[in-house]
């Protein structure tokens, strides 16, 4: 595994992410491995989710982006991210997310995708697609508008 650790005990499945590199960032490989590591699991019991280092993630890969001639090619990056992460949500398994790093951007469209999260005093949880004229890519809108209601997603997207 690139991307993530794997570890399984009395069939609850943690998985850890470990791109120190890029300081967790989720690219179109992470989540092609993350579905790999699902499919594999596929009996597992529960699942922890965690990262390891000071950013729990920091957001989609840019560098999946950057060599893209197309608006097309960037839709086909964004629906597959999207898909392994529909996938995740849709585990009918309870799913925790530990959060001890700071999350920025997509990393709060993976975060949205757990049952329950839990998350240390000093993270700072960041929107900042606005900022550079992006939206939710992945799902992760819908999925927080669900949870925290629109008026409550909306302030939180335009203050951070």
């Amino acid at each position: 595994m690139k991307y993530f650790s794997v570890q399984t005990k009395d069939s609850c499945l943690s998985i850890m992410f470990e791109d120190s590199a890029t300081r967790n960032s989720f690219s179109v490989a992470a989540a092609r491995e993350l579905r790999e590591i699902l499919a594999a699991n596929s009996s597992a019991s529960a699942l922890i989710f965690s990262a390891r280092g000071r950013v729990f993630c920091s957001g989609g890969n840019l560098s999946d982006y950057a060599s893209m001639s197309s608006a097309e090619e960037g839709m086909k990056v964004n629906n597959e991210i999207r898909s392994a992460l529909s996938e995740l949500s849709a585990l009918p398994i309870p799913t925790i997310c530990v959060v001890e790093g700071d999350c920025f951007g997509g990393g709060v469209e993976v975060v949205s995708c757990f049952d329950h999260v839990i998350a240390a005093s000093h993270v700072v949880f960041a929107l900042w697609q606005r900022k550079i004229s992006l939206t939710y890519g992945w799902g992760g809108g819908s999925r927080l508008e669900r949870r925290l209601g629109s008026s409550l997603l909306r302030n939180l997207s335009l203050s951070t």
